[in-house]
């Protein structure tokens, strides 16, 4: 059943809502659990999107700022998700703590300022946190956010280092999503960054070669050739990864630089050539790519030992 100071915020009495807390403050400790709303009245001033309670609830009661709801949502992660700037503003005075705290899904109000494509709350929050994690920069180059990443990367430019819970690097992630800007970010602060590996021995180059984003290959070429040098763990090279994963543009392209044509000869673990893995899934017919097909035809008339 819904009490008075619920029912004032709801209808945005602040009149009411004023009486009441005078009369008796405690009523702002006050929890609501019904089906439709469970929450302080701060969450439902937020959801409501009543400016002035939410300010006088919070000058009334600065605590209920780190409240949390039934889904571990602070009013915070609610302002961030509904893209309401003026609320943020206000709760980010409480505290750099505030900008860390993680919801029920494991969500910062970064994340889901993010998510929501609310950036100018994404960058109000950036600018107050004292750190930021891998999962938050993710989500700026996930939503393909170019200008809140070089922030991130300029204000913690550590988090380029950071490795998830499967030892991927933001490179890794990068080129997994196919961010091209964001990969000439990490490149130019670190171009060791190519050549680590993530807990299945895959570097960042390896997504790419199997994404198909030519434009990033070309990126890697430029600035980290060695990067190609480095094998997966069955010792497959570039082109049979692009070859498995039947992206014709990605070998083709490799295939015209002649700093790399060496790999294609090279065999993996169990003694398969570019050809045998092409063949085995049937990757490089003349209907896919007469290109690569004759491609590696010609490699068989001129070095038929290697492959």
């Amino acid at each position: 059943m819904t009490t008075p100071i619920f029912k004032a915020v709801l209808r945005n009495d602040v009149s009411a809502f004023l009486d009441l807390v005078q009369t008796n403050p405690s009523v702002l400790e006050e929890r609501n659990h019904g089906e439709s709303f469970r929450g302080t009245v701060l969450h439902l001033a937020v959801e409501a999107e009543h400016g002035e309670l939410v300010s006088r609830i919070i000058e009334f009661r600065p605590s209920l700022v780190r409240s949390t709801n039934c889904d571990g949502d602070t009013p915070l992660h609610l302002a961030a998700r509904f893209g309401q700037a003026s609320f943020v503003t206000q709760m980010l005075e409480s505290g750099q703590d505030l900008c860390m705290a993680l919801n029920g899904q494991g969500e910062t109000a970064l994340n889901l300022a993010c998510a929501n494509k609310h950036l100018d709350i994404a960058g109000l929050i950036l600018e107050k946190t004292r750190s930021i994690t891998i999962v938050e920069f993710y989500a700026t180059i996930k939503e393909d956010t170019t200008d809140l990443s070089r922030r991130m990367l300029e204000k913690f430019p550590n988090i380029a280092w950071h490795v998830d819970g499967e030892f991927s690097t933001p490179l890794h992630f990068a080129c997994d999503v196919g961010n091209l800007d964001i990969v000439k970010m990490l490149l130019g602060l670190d171009e060791i960054l190519a050549e680590r590996v993530n807990k299945d021995g895959i570097t960042p180059l390896h997504l790419a070669a199997m994404k198909c984003s030519v434009a990033i290959l070309k990126e890697f070429l430029d600035k980290t050739p060695r990067s190609f040098n480095t094998l997966t763990p069955a010792k497959e090279t570039v082109f049979h990864l692009a070859a498995k994963h039947q992206n014709i543009s990605a070998f083709v392209f490799m295939a015209q630089n002649s700093e790399l044509t060496e790999f294609l000869h090279r065999t993996d673990k169990q003694g398969n050539t570019v050809l045998h893995t092409a063949a085995s899934v049937a990757c490089l017919s003349v209907s896919v790519s007469s290109f690569a097909s004759q491609y590696l035809l010609r490699l068989v008339q001129t070095k038929p030992d290697s492959l």
